[in-house]
């Protein structure tokens, strides 16, 4: 599903990112590890150099479809600032599930807000 005001970079992957992309992708991050992480900018830049243009919002949209589909199992993503890389470290899994829970829970606490926000604007009006 694309977001609104997002939909140009967030639409649903195409068959050939699934079945193209998707699968270089892969190949890169099986590769990777805590000590050898590549940057959403590295990863695009390699796929450039393969005749493929990736913005890194694709990338992350790629990124989340493996990580929906499993398919790097029984390896999990790890995204940091400093770069993806694969794991297995229970320690490292839990502390990204905690990560995205704590981005997850700032959001809402947006939306709430812009929720109150908006009943405010809707009365004033």
């Amino acid at each position: 599903m694309a977001l609104t005001l997002f939909e140009n970079i967030t639409q649903e992957l195409t068959d050939f990112e699934k079945n193209t992309l998707v699968p270089m992708l892969i190949s890169t991050l099986e590769f990777t590890h805590d000590g050898n992480r590549h940057t959403g900018k590295h990863i695009c830049t390699w796929f450039k150099a393969s005749g493929q243009a990736v913005s890194e919002p694709r990338l992350r949209k790629m990124v989340n479809y493996i990580r929906v589909t499993n398919m790097l199992k029984p390896y999990v993503i790890i995204g940091a600032s400093n770069g993806y890389y694969i794991t297995k470290d229970i320690e490292v899994v839990k502390d990204q599930i905690e990560s995205i829970e704590g981005r997850i829970s700032s959001m809402a606490a947006v939306v709430d807000t812009m929720k109150a926000q908006l009943l405010n604007l809707k009365r004033t009006a």
